[in-house]
């Protein structure tokens, strides 16, 4: 036996995610028996949902879970949770076909066309934005990964570094998750959780994610501004990254025709309906799919 593979430590990895969620079942089973029960009242709104009740938390007798129990309570976790589950399976299908139309990396490449010779660190900011609102209102994550080499081939080209290029994506994109106004993958699916009316606390939340991407911008272009004027201060000099570089003019050449822009429009619309319905109708999870499956057919239709 090679005593090297023998005495070779071997490297952590993550467990699978249902091994992960297992782990959070039998967590919060035990915490049952630690912490204190409470509840808040709930109430019917007009739209027929039942919604919790501000200010109304109350304690309650604990009802400490058992092994067995535990192991039920999974069962009855998808049966009660199938509205949300099957809602974020339909808005995830949808967004995944606009992101195959290719009209969000058209809009990339007609920005870019737009900026092309104007103040160089103006780039940083508005893709900051368009990344951050795509993250807030449809949930663009790993989606938004295949950017992160063309914004550090941009980033280089323009005298900066790869840490510019992937904190366009990194802050845009997590930012997005973190003030989401109402990413339907994780504001939505914890306010039915919660019982909260969908779309409450938005102001709140429109305000955070829009202080969040000015500190982020300057943050960004500070750094940006000292590595243009001193490459020695770069955190990752002397690493290669031309594996990762692109030519900024074959990015530009992606189409943004009219086909891209109509796609971009179904979404638009359909966003301003989902705020209007969740604000003024009430919505919920069935109206919200139905709007994320007109879409997807738009979507795959156009893109088709």
């Amino acid at each position: 036996m090679n005593k090297k593979t023998s005495t070779e430590k071997k490297k952590f990895e993550l467990p699978h995610i249902f091994v992960l969620l297992c782990l959070i079942i039998v967590v919060c089973a035990i915490a049952t028996w630690i912490l204190p029960a409470g509840e808040f009242d709930r109430t019917v709104n007009e739209a027929g949902t039942e919604v919790v009740v501000p200010g109304t938390y109350h304690t309650v007798e604990a009802s400490p879970v058992g092994p067995f129990e535990t192991v039920k309570s999974i069962y009855f976790g998808m049966l009660n949770g199938g509205g949300v589950i099957f809602f974020v399976f339909i808005a995830y299908a949808s967004i995944g076909l606009m992101i195959s139309t290719g009209a969000f990396n058209g809009l990339v490449a007609g920005l870019l066309k737009i900026l092309k010779g104007k103040t160089r660190a103006i780039i940083i900011p508005i893709f900051i934005t368009v990344l951050g609102i795509a993250s807030s209102t449809i949930g663009v994550f790993e989606e938004a990964f295949p950017f992160i080499p063309i914004f550090v081939g941009i980033s280089i080209a323009m005298g900066y570094d790869a840490i510019v290029g992937l904190a366009i994506v990194a802050l845009g994109t997590g930012l997005g998750y973190s003030g989401a106004v109402m990413n339907p993958f994780t504001v939505g699916t914890a306010q039915s959780i919660a019982g909260l009316p969908q779309m409450s606390g938005a102001g709140f939340r429109i305000v955070s994610h829009v202080l969040m991407i000015i500190v982020a911008s300057v943050f960004t272009i500070r750094y940006a501004l000292k590595i243009q004027a001193d490459p020695s201060k770069s955190l990752v000099r002397g690493d290669d990254f031309s594996h990762m570089t692109m030519n900024p003019d074959d990015i530009e050449k992606h189409p943004f025709g009219i086909r891209e822009k109509l796609v971009l429009g179904v979404l638009g619309v359909g966003i301003v309906v989902i705020v209007w319905g969740t604000k003024y109708k009430g919505w919920y999870f069935e109206d919200l799919s139905g709007v994320f499956l007109i879409m997807g057919i738009h979507h795959h239709g156009l893109g088709a």
